[in-house]
């Protein structure tokens, strides 16, 4: 599948996180675009130290895109890696890169992030998503930020975290690689009766 993306403007990708959706957007943006992927495996984005050792050859790409996302029982390492060290990590972008295109990949989740009777890693995994989109949204409105920063909302899709369930992943794919030409500063897709 080739992809309609302004390579006038970006040509380097950056995708932070390592899940099926940055393979996804790889895979099919590669015939048009440099993008590599930082993974869990070879980047902890929960590790400020490492955030600041990163954050020069971030800020060497046209775009950075933010998948990074846990969903277990350690909440602690749930607040770091979903919503501390994304928000440090653009903060410090926003500041060095002022050309680049930065998208933070969050959920749905954050429409409704609590119920009652919610087992306590689904808020704390919900909340994590809200608190990254919110902090997004504080920097487009300080001014500096705007059009640059998007917040990608998708519903479910299929993947391990949704055990196969939910919209095509490379239909969620397109969408944030969609965003790099038509940035807006949040989107929400949602997908029902799948």
């Amino acid at each position: 599948m080739k992809v309609d993306v302004d390579t006038t403007n970006i040509n380097t990708v950056a995708i932070v996180g390592g899940g099926e959706l940055a393979n996804e957007i790889k895979r099919i943006a590669t015939t048009t675009l440099q993008v590599d992927i930082f993974k869990h495996s070879e980047f902890d984005i929960s590790d400020q130290q490492q955030c600041n050792q990163i954050i020069p050859r971030l800020s060497q790409y046209d775009a950075v895109i933010i998948t990074s996302g846990i969903y277990s029982d350690d909440m602690w390492k749930m607040w770091l890696t979903n919503t501390v060290g994304p928000c440090y990590l653009i903060a410090k972008l926003d500041k060095t890169s002022i050309k680049q295109r930065i998208i933070a990949v969050t959920s749905h989740g954050a429409s409704w992030p609590s119920w009652p009777e919610i087992p306590t890693p689904r808020l704390v995994y919900n909340t994590n998503k809200l608190s990254l989109g919110e902090f997004c949204k504080g920097l487009a409105h300080q001014g500096n930020s705007t059009n640059r920063i998007s917040v990608f909302e998708p519903s479910k899709f299929k993947s391990k975290m949704s055990n196969n369930t939910g919209a095509n992943i490379t239909d969620v794919a397109q969408s944030v690689l969609d965003l790099m030409n038509n940035p807006m500063h949040v989107v929400h897709i949602i997908v029902k009766n799948l």
